[in-house]
């Protein structure tokens, strides 16, 4: 299997876009009011794993770019 080679700056910008991701998909779960999605245990937990995962990306990412 072919490794995929990334440039600095080309990391730089998919850690960036990860966390704006994180972000967003945060914002919309959590503005889903008007949905009538309850916001019980079950919707914090998927949402704040969600988050850290994606933060937890983009650290992986940045790490990578410092190479």
């Amino acid at each position: 299997m072919a490794n995929m080679k990334f440039t600095k700056k080309q990391l730089d910008k998919i850690a960036d876009q990860t966390r704006l991701l994180s972000w967003g998909q945060d914002a919309i779960i959590t503005s889903t009011s008007g949905l009538h999605l309850p916001l019980n245990g079950h919707v914090i937990f998927v949402v704040v794993t969600l988050w850290s995962s994606l933060q937890f990306l983009a650290l992986t990412f940045d790490k990578w770019s410092e190479r």
